[in-house]
């Protein structure tokens, strides 16, 4: 007769915990082409933003002394790249300066006097050199700044202050949120508190409490706070989830040490969601800030205001509206882009 026949004991079960592997993951993401390229684009257009700081931000000093600075057409649209300005010389003491340079340097220039306003005219790439050629390449704006490299400016201040705040927040609420996860006592406490903050609008809290405070490191710890608030919540659903699964039993109800659960099991497996969801984020808070700046409160270095500030100036030089909006939107998609295929990566050797 068999020997197990009577032997209803359970068989003994291994359950093994993948672990993350750094190298593993290092090389699967840099195998990744799409991720590769993705990448590259966002960190060239970093770069060239970068470098437009060193364009003394973006005013070239002999138009403005001439006075013709403001609103000048695209280089890059134009062959003759013609100038046009109101010949008022009895009115204008900066049409004297400009008609005298202009003779002194032996630069041809035409005045129609057959129009019901007299025009000067003359050709700019006369005056200017290559690298205020490039200056120009979009033309200026209302203010005379190169809208080429204001824009840029403006860009990446918004980019380095939003992925700033979005990098401090990643950093404090996923290890806060997935220790909290932990206990269970905690994690029902702060399930009902964030729950109802999370239903509060950004603009509706920043709106309430400027008010009171108008400045700008306000500003910035307002957003960070409730980024964080939201971000833990939402961590905090993941790892519960997470933590359902029977290997998070095990682990749970084992000597492993909640710092170990939080970085090497619970962190790993939800980052990926985490990192989907919140980077949209990055637009979020750009626009959050300039709608702010539309009630009043004084921002000057967000890429968005150059749309609100120029828009009335739309006819005169229509880049001012369109090349901020491009170029946000090309960084913007392909920063989220890049975020999704590391993301995927990621899923890829949990």
């Amino acid at each position: 007769m068999n020997k197990n026949f009577f032997n209803f004991s359970q068989k003994e079960q291994h359950f093994v915990v993948q672990i993350h592997n750094n190298s593993n993951f290092l090389r699967k993401l840099l195998s990744n082409k799409v991720f590769i390229w993705l990448m590259t684009f966002t960190i060239i257009i970093l770069i060239i933003s970068l470098i437009s700081f060193i364009f003394n931000g973006g005013v070239i000093p002999l138009l403005k002394e001439l006075g013709i600075e403001k609103n000048i057409k695209p280089i890059f649209l134009r062959k003759n790249n013609l100038i046009e300005t109101v010949y008022n010389p009895e009115v204008n003491e900066k049409i004297k300066l400009l008609v005298s340079f202009l003779e002194k340097n032996n630069i041809d220039y035409n005045i129609d006097y057959t129009k019901l306003v007299p025009k000067l005219s003359f050709n700019i790439s006369d005056i200017i050199n290559t690298k205020e050629r490039f200056e120009l390449l979009l033309g200026t704006n209302n203010l005379g700044e190169s809208v080429l490299i204001s824009t840029m400016n403006k860009f990446t201040h918004s980019v380095l202050i939003t992925m700033s705040i979005f990098i401090v927040e990643l950093f404090i609420a996923l290890p806060l949120g997935s220790f909290i996860s932990l206990n269970r006592k905690s994690f029902t406490i702060c399930k009902v508190v964030f729950s109802y903050f999370i239903m509060v609008p950004d603009l509706v809290i920043l709106m309430l409490l400027l008010v009171v405070v108008k400045n700008f490191f306000a500003l910035l710890t307002i957003l960070l706070i409730t980024g964080i608030f939201r971000l833990i919540y939402w961590t905090m659903q993941y790892c519960s989830a997470e933590i359902q699964k029977e290997y998070m039993i095990i682990l749970v109800n084992s000597n492993l040490s909640k710092t170990a659960l939080v970085y090497k099991h619970l962190i790993p497996k939800i980052i990926s969601k985490i990192l989907i969801l919140f980077s949209a984020r990055l637009g979020y808070i750009i626009g959050l800030i300039s709608t702010i700046n539309i009630i009043g409160f004084p921002i000057e270095w967000n890429v968005l205001n150059n749309i609100k500030e120029n828009w009335k100036y739309l006819n005169d030089n229509i880049w001012q509206i369109l090349f901020p909006i491009i170029h946000l939107t090309l960084f913007l998609l392909s920063f989220r882009l890049v975020i999704v295929s590391l993301a995927r990566t990621i899923d890829t050797i949990k």
